[in-house]
């Protein structure tokens, strides 16, 4: 016989029946058994575990713990080294329950559920199913794992196990049919069972923590309070980003603008040089020039415009320089 990879203690004299496999029992508490599972695995921050539930724990070791709580010897989680093995033992659990956990009763209520298309509707009904037909005991179960699995899907980001890929996992093994067609029903209502489980996860706090009233409506928060706090935090960013964008947009037009400014400037100073060099003439030396040019005719030399005297003598071609002889 192999060497067991973790501590037990002398039998649980008080421990009736097997803890794997045998049915819930009614009493409103939640078996010590979950409690002890899932409070290791947070201690062993499950949560930044790639992939947990998804990679297959060791089965030597998950059997050998299960043989140990149902022999009803004291296991000593801590010295499960093995974070997989110890999450495929609480998946074992609830698969070994001969009555699933959502009971075989509602499975066909859970899934007419799925398929109302207003989310806020489908919430409510789902909501009014966990508290109005499910016993308190089996209440308090699921809320604790759920509670659980919302925590592992809220660092999805880096365990990739999103809510979707967690429904997936536990949805065949807390909601199935007792139909004799049940494997059937698995291949085509997989979506169904999945989004179930998918929504309880997402919306935890609206299904469990919110008392049921079925006179109120269910208002809808954000899927993730961690997604929704990194949602603002990027939206800060962006608006921020977008400011210091602005701004420095703002600050190359206006020095855009001043360099058009001053290039106006010059242009314009050029301009009344060029002005200020210009002959200011009086009423008096314009009427001169005008009866001065009378005297002569343009001529095209060169493909250059000259003035000539009518008596054909030739002038510079600029008639202004009249006045300055």
């Amino acid at each position: 016989m192999s060497k067991k990879l973790f501590k037990t203690s002398p039998k649980n004299t008080n421990q009736q029946t097997k803890i794997f496999g045998s049915p819930i029992i009614e009493n409103g508490t939640v078996p010590p058994i979950i409690i002890k599972i899932i409070t290791q695995l947070e201690n062993m921050e499950a949560e930044n575990h790639e992939g947990l539930f998804r990679i297959p724990g060791r089965a030597k070791v998950i059997q050998d713990l299960k043989e140990s709580f149902n022999s009803g010897e004291e296991t000593d989680l801590s010295e499960v080294t093995d974070i997989n093995s110890l999450a495929g033992l609480l998946k074992l659990y609830f698969r070994d329950l001969p009555q699933t956990l959502l009971t075989f009763d509602l499975y066909d209520c859970f899934i007419a559920v799925h398929s109302i298309t207003y989310p806020e509707e489908r919430l409510k009904r789902i909501k009014s199913i966990i508290w109005s037909l499910l016993t308190t005991t089996r209440r308090k179960i699921l809320q604790v794992l759920i509670k659980f699995l919302r925590r592992i899907s809220q660092n999805s980001e880096n365990n990739l196990m999103s809510s979707t890929n967690l429904g997936i996992i536990f949805g065949p093994a807390l909601l199935r049919s007792k139909r004799s067609d049940f494997l059937q029903l698995m291949m085509t209502e997989t979506p169904e069972i999945t989004g179930i489980i998918s929504t309880m996860i997402d919306y935890y706090h609206e299904v469990f923590e919110i008392p049921f009233d079925p006179k109120k409506k269910i208002i809808l928060t954000n899927q993730n309070e961690n997604e929704n706090e990194n949602e603002k935090e990027k939206e800060k960013e962006n608006e921020k980003e977008n400011e210091n964008e602005n701004e420095e947009e703002e600050k190359e037009k206006v020095n855009r603008g001043g360099g058009e400014e001053k290039e106006e400037k010059e242009t314009e100073n050029k301009q009344n040089n060029l002005n200020s060099n210009k002959i200011k003439l009086n009423t008096k030396q314009r009427q001169s020039i005008k009866e001065q040019m009378l005297n002569f005719k343009t001529e095209t030399k060169d493909g250059k415009i000259i003035f000539v005297r009518r008596d054909h003598h030739n002038l510079p071609p600029n008639p202004i320089n009249l006045i300055n002889n």
